[in-house]
């Protein structure tokens, strides 16, 4: 489904019923890549939107800072009529998370962070990870996606060879806009 928030069209997936939870994806990233953790939830509604830029959410015509970004999350979750959620971020989807929780708190019941930074004064990635994650190559096709994924995620997607196929379907089904990508990046730095 196709929600306007923000003053963009944004994809939005909802699965699941019980208490909302809001899932908001990494850097690039769109909703279809919540697919293994779906799979894995029982008793919640699963709410994940493609952000803006990637998938198959409008671009903004300029580039939002993080707090541009929480705005759009905020109004989206107006449009779904959704008043308090629980909020899975993962990675860049955990910088929007803790700024949406900062500057909407009312809005957001349970925080989960996964894999993502406080910002400012945080452990700065690996130099390689985050050389990886300045491009979105990965997304583009599936040998850069071998090359680059177990540097950025480490853990058993860079132990076992196995683990890479079954994320690969999802990540090169939508790769994202270059310059959705790029705004994200900028919206990082900010």
């Amino acid at each position: 489904m196709f929600v306007q928030a923000g003053g963009l069209r944004m994809r939005v997936g909802r699965v699941g019923a019980g208490r909302p939870l809001l899932l908001i994806t990494g850097i690039g990233a769109h909703l279809d890549m919540w697919a293994p953790f779906a799979r894995l939830m029982a008793g919640r509604e699963l709410i994940a939107f493609d952000p803006p830029g990637a998938g198959l959410s409008q671009r903004p015509r300029f580039p939002l800072r993080m707090k541009g970004l929480a705005e759009v999350v905020r109004e989206l979750l107006d449009a779904l009529e959704l008043e308090c959620v629980d909020v899975l971020g993962y990675s860049f989807g955990g910088a929007i998370a803790q700024e949406l929780a900062r500057r909407a708190p009312d809005r957001v019941r349970r925080l989960v962070l996964c894999a993502t930074a406080p910002g400012l004064g945080g452990t700065p990635p690996r130099p390689l990870a985050a050389l990886m994650l300045a491009t979105p190559v990965r997304y583009y096709h599936p040998r850069l996606l071998a090359l680059t994924l177990p540097f950025i995620a480490g853990g058993d997607t860079a132990r076992d060879q196995g683990v890479l196929p079954e994320q690969a379907r999802e990540r090169l089904l939508g790769p994202p806009d270059p310059i959705g990508y790029a705004w994200q990046l900028y919206a990082v730095t900010g």
